[in-house]
């Protein structure tokens, strides 16, 4: 075996070998993909380079650095963009996509969870389309007072395409998407089919403090208060602020005695202040 063909072995080896790893969620470094890297850029094919530069993207993303991550992204979408590979492609773009989210980049993202939605569509990935749409509808959401038509018209196009478990979740997001727009009654159908076909094996608990939260915007005040008192059940406080405001609203029009649930609030607001700066450093630490 020649030198050359040692070396395009090794590159072959040490792609698949990276690619593996990925596949299986297991812990990377570069030194394999950057052999692999090292051969392609000068040696290799399009989809070759493009491959190396997309698994250098996802081992960068694993070792929290986003920057070069996202530059290796790019890097592997403007050198296959010519090529026939479209779920490749279409994962790229995706991924650029999340990025972008994962830095609050809202805007940013739309334009490459785009890009990914056409390239699934080329490659008929229906599976993957429900998730690239239900992405969108997630970032339109958060844009809400600028899109929330956008927003439920991709959360629709996501529950057609989706698996009938998938559907079940989404529903559930595009209940909440509902509450913000004020349209009550699209809610209530989202959320009670999502509450009433949910999996046994786990207890929805956002979904209690959404139903909980709607009830109460909707004037039902014992339903209001029984489901948001399921939803604060759950294990960690991340996500009971809504449900103890909520409580507190009972509570004061039913005249009741607010200490406690104001103790509890302002507890729970102070840890939510806290771990918002902590995510913030986070963040800017993984970035820089």
């Amino acid at each position: 075996v020649s030198k050359v063909e040692k070396s395009q072995e090794k590159a072959g080896y040490c792609l698949l070998y990276t690619a593996a790893r990925f596949r299986n969620y297991e812990e990377q470094s570069d030194s394999m993909i950057s052999v692999a890297l090292k051969y392609y850029e000068k040696n290799g094919t399009k989809e070759q380079k493009t491959q190396a530069y997309y698994y250098m993207g996802c081992v960068m993303e694993s070792l929290n650095d986003s920057p070069r991550s996202q530059w290796y992204y790019l890097k592997a979408l403007n050198t296959g963009r010519k090529l026939k590979d479209y779920s490749l492609l279409g994962r790229i773009a995706a991924r650029i996509a999340m990025l972008y989210t994962y830095q609050d980049a809202y805007e940013a993202s739309l334009p490459y969870h785009k890009k990914a939605l056409e390239y699934f569509i080329l490659e008929k990935d229906t599976l993957r389309q429900s998730y690239v749409l239900r992405d969108l509808g997630r970032t339109y959401s958060i844009l809400m007072h600028e899109y929330p038509d956008s927003a439920i018209a991709y959360y629709d196009k996501a529950i057609s395409l989706a698996t009938e478990e998938d559907q079940i979740s989404f529903l559930g997001e595009l209940g909440n998407v509902y509450i913000e727009a004020g349209m009550y009654d699209k809610a209530y159908e989202c959320l009670f089919y999502s509450l009433e076909n949910w999996p046994e094996k786990e207890e929805p608990y956002y979904l209690y403090s959404s139903y909980g939260k709607l009830h109460y915007l909707m004037g039902n005040m014992d339903s209001s208060f029984h489901y948001l008192t399921k939803s604060l059940e759950r294990p960690d406080s991340g996500k009971k602020l809504d449900a103890y405001y909520y409580l507190i609203q009972i509570a004061k029009s039913e005249k009741k005695n607010l200490d406690a649930l104001n103790d509890k609030y302002i507890e729970l607001l102070e840890e939510s202040m806290t771990r918002t700066r902590t995510d913030v450093i986070a963040k800017i630490d993984k970035l820089y």
